[in-house]
């Protein structure tokens, strides 16, 4: 399946019912995110002793269909055990078929049958533009990068057969992954795996990844822009290590984000 769009979503606050200082301290809250149920997208970052958290954080999520479901559930996070969900609220998502903007919309959120508090966001739907004729280079869309393979690692430690390896894509600009690959086995390991993800700028944007292996650590890297990335040629070379190359294709579709 294609993406069709990408979600801007923007957490800004919520208020929290107050409980009895005897139940406890006011809680670290944290939003996170799901579609359909399905494991969370994003989150935001987690606060400390706050029955009126304030995030103003800003998610950009690849969406598929518009008959699914935006899920965002409140918990209070804990360092040591499971995170306590305080509510939840969701949105339907066919309703920015109607209407691709909703700011300042309040959600109730809900534990059970009673409602916890209410939290506030500000959703806007940008669609992918077909046909849309020359694209400004710094125009922002939805990368879609397909990680096939990789040949004639070479192994720090390790043996050629204890290899065990995951890519891990970034950006340039930023160390946090944006997507990992299941593991593979091997100097010649085999991953064919397909990810999507927003970019503001094609021009600007620069792909980044890294191989790791459990006992390794990264047994080689690559740093490539988008725009070189798109031209075709299917084998690059890794860097950081002796020998090493990586096989990756990418195509870009624009959005309106206006």
């Amino acid at each position: 399946m294609s993406p069709i769009g990408v979600l801007c979503l923007t957490i800004q606050s919520a208020h929290i019912v107050r409980w009895n200082r005897l139940l406890g301290s006011a809680p670290d809250p944290f939003v996170s995110i799901h579609i359909n149920d399905a494991a969370e997208i994003a989150r935001t970052k987690h606060l400390y002793h706050d029955f009126e958290p304030t995030w103003m954080e800003t998610k950009y999520i690849v969406i598929y269909s518009l008959t699914g479901i935006l899920d965002l559930r409140l918990y209070d996070h804990h360092e040591y055990r499971r995170h306590t969900l305080l509510g939840e609220t969701q949105f339907q998502l066919s309703h920015l078929e109607e209407d691709m903007a909703h700011g300042g919309h309040n959600l109730p959120l809900r534990k059970g049958s009673k409602q916890r508090g209410d939290l506030l966001v500000n959703l806007a739907y940008y669609p992918v533009s077909k046909g849309a004729g020359t694209i400004p280079e710094y125009a922002p869309g939805i990368v879609i990068l397909h990680i096939s393979e990789a040949r004639r690692l070479a192994p720090r430690g390790s043996t050629a057969d204890d290899l065990s390896t995951v890519a891990q894509v970034s950006f340039g600009y930023d160390d946090a992954v944006v997507h990992a690959t299941c593991r593979a086995s091997g100097t010649n390991p085999v991953w064919e795996t397909t990810c999507a993800f927003y970019c503001p700028s094609r021009a600007e944007c620069v792909i980044v990844v890294r191989i790791i292996d459990d006992e390794d650590g990264v047994v080689g890297e690559l740093s490539l822009r988008l725009d070189d990335l798109m031209e075709g040629n299917e084998w690059w070379p890794l860097s950081g290590c002796t020998s090493g190359d990586l096989r990756m294709s990418a195509s870009w579709d624009v959005v309106s984000a206006t």
